[in-house]
């Protein structure tokens, strides 16, 4: 997650989960504070702040199956006016990988939500796994990829790429941000 702290490089101190930086545009000098890890935004004085904010990408399936989706993405037109106070920033985790039980194997976790400034960004979906009751991708951020017909939705990115249910049992992509999971219908789905 970056916050992008306007006008006033002095008006954000004292912050912790990732480094600051600055740059000059024009007059007028930014600073940018990118959170690596959960922690806080500590506000001087009111701000104004350009926000962009990555959620984890899901977990893939065990053997046999479908990629995690890409964490959502929101970016672009989130400015946000800040007051003077402490802000929380969660940064989400990507989800787990599936595991192999014997001939079937279990789903992916979804990614963990990114919120910042009141700006939450969706985990991505997890990828379906070779089992009768988790074939298809979840739904996320991005959808995971599916072992069987079914699109995964993806509620800030993409939707997760088709399986094929029979043999070569190739399996669906995850979706990203820039574009869809591949259909594995021929071929092993490459993620979106």
């Amino acid at each position: 997650m970056g916050v992008h702290g306007g006008y006033y490089s002095s008006g954000i101190s004292g912050s912790s989960g990732g480094p600051f930086t600055t740059y000059t545009s024009g007059a007028e000098t930014y600073r940018v504070h990118t959170f690596l890890s959960s922690g806080t935004f500590k506000v001087d004085y009111p701000v104004r702040c350009d926000v962009l904010v990555v959620a984890g990408g899901g977990g893939g399936g065990g053997r046999h199956a479908g990629g995690g989706g890409a964490g959502g993405l929101v970016y672009g037109s989130t400015t946000i006016d800040t007051s003077t106070q402490t802000y929380a920033i969660v940064i989400g985790d990507g989800g787990a990988g599936g595991t192999v039980a014997g001939s079937n194997s279990t789903p992916g976790v979804n990614g963990s939500d990114s919120t910042a400034l009141g700006v939450t960004a969706t985990g991505g979906g997890y990828g379906g796994a070779w089992n009768s009751s988790f074939p298809a991708g979840n739904a996320g951020g991005s959808g995971g990829g599916s072992c069987n017909s079914t699109n995964a939705a993806g509620s800030q990115g993409n939707v997760g790429g088709t399986g094929y249910t029979g043999s070569p049992y190739n399996h669906g992509g995850g979706g990203g941000a820039g574009t869809v999971g591949v259909n594995g219908s021929t071929i092993t789905g490459d993620g979106g």
